[in-house]
């Protein structure tokens, strides 16, 4: 094969053209893998955040049932005490019958 002008040019139009057809196919390629990665680091970050309300929901239920259970326990005092006083004002206090 001579080397003319023609062929030389021709040479160089197919490996540009092979090259812009290698860019047109990869350079989507590149741009999903960022966004992959992109969106797997949001996910990352999401899921940790998740993980760290559902911590302080955990903390926060076991708080208030510990409220719950204090609370039940005044109000179950309180129920013995207002028993016994009823009983003291009915022993002291005769019913009228």
């Amino acid at each position: 094969m001579i080397l003319t002008q023609e062929n030389i040019t021709s040479a160089i139009a197919v490996g540009a053209a092979i090259f812009a057809i290698f860019q047109y196919f990869r350079k989507p390629d590149v741009d999903a893998d960022k966004n992959i990665c992109l969106l797997k680091e949001m996910l990352n970050n999401l899921q940790q955040k998740n993980d760290l309300l559902l911590d302080i929901q955990k903390n926060h239920l076991h708080s208030l049932e510990l409220a719950q259970q204090c609370t039940d326990k005044s109000v179950q005092e309180l129920k013995i005490s207002v028993s016994n006083l009823a009983t003291i004002i009915n022993e002291r206090i005769p019913s009228k019958q």
